[in-house]
């Protein structure tokens, strides 16, 4: 048994697909945002007020965006120090000749991998 399945078209534009009266108006409204003439029916001060508002966000998501950037940068210089710290004491501790139990020095094995470097 073979089953015959009708191709299906999923190019379904908007004219095509249901949609509510007001859904359509949305959309219409989307669709003219580029035009010039939706801009000139809004009146100055509210063109000015939603200006002002805009500007506002985006001054405090750049202040926001700063502060996230030097708590950052300061977390980086923190762990820059730790780590310069640590390699500091491992160069140390390698560097330090090993005295066994009768004062005499021993040979470091971290010494001669340093020195074969």
């Amino acid at each position: 048994m073979m089953n015959k399945q009708k191709p299906q078209n999923n190019n379904t534009s908007r004219s095509d697909s249901t949609t509510s009266e007001s859904s359509a108006k949305t959309i219409g409204a989307v669709d003219n945002q580029g035009n010039k003439d939706s801009m000139a029916s809004i009146e100055p001060g509210t063109r000015l007020y939603i200006n002002s508002t805009i500007q506002a966000a985006i001054v405090s998501l750049m202040q926001q965006m700063q502060q996230f950037i030097n708590q950052q940068a300061e977390t980086q210089r923190q762990w820059n120090v730790q780590l310069l710290e640590t390699i500091n004491q491992k160069l140390t501790h390698a560097e330090q000749p090993n005295v066994n139990n009768n004062n005499q020095t021993e040979s470091n094995p971290n010494n001669k991998k340093l020195e074969n470097n």
